[in-house]
C-alpha cells in the first residue's frame, strides 16, 4: 500500500480498488498450489487472465494493470528475480 502511495502516486481509492482486484490473482495462485512468488511462470499469468472471461472488457484491462505493477513491485523489492509483467496480456 505504501508502494501505490509514496512511489506510483496512486489515490487511496485507486490503492484500495487495487488491493481489492490483486486478491483475485492470489487467490488464482493459491489454488494453483503456488507457495511463492518465485515459483510463477508465464504460464500462470496467462491463465489467470483468461480465467476472467466473466468481467468486462474494461475489468479485465484493469485488473491486467494491476497485476503488471503487483509484479513490477515484486522486482522492485528483489521477491522476483525476473520482471515477469510482460507476462501479462493486454
Amino acid at each position: 500500500k505504501k508502494y501505490c502511495l509514496e512511489k506510483r502516486y496512486l489515490s487511496h481509492s485507486t490503492v484500495n480498488a487495487c488491493i481489492s482486484q490483486l486478491s483475485l490473482f492470489l487467490d488464482f495462485i493459491g489454488k494453483r498450489n503456488i507457495k511463492t512468488v518465485c515459483q510463477l511462470q508465464p504460464r500462470d499469468i496467462s491463465d489467470f487472465i483468461c480465467s476472467l472471461s466473466r468481467y468486462s472488457q474494461k475489468t479485465i484491462s484493469g485488473i491486467a494493470s494491476y497485476t503488471r505493477m503487483y509484479l513490477k513491485f515484486l522486482v522492485y523489492r528483489g521477491d522476483l528475480k525476473r520482471d515477469l509483467s510482460q507476462s501479462v496480456p493486454s
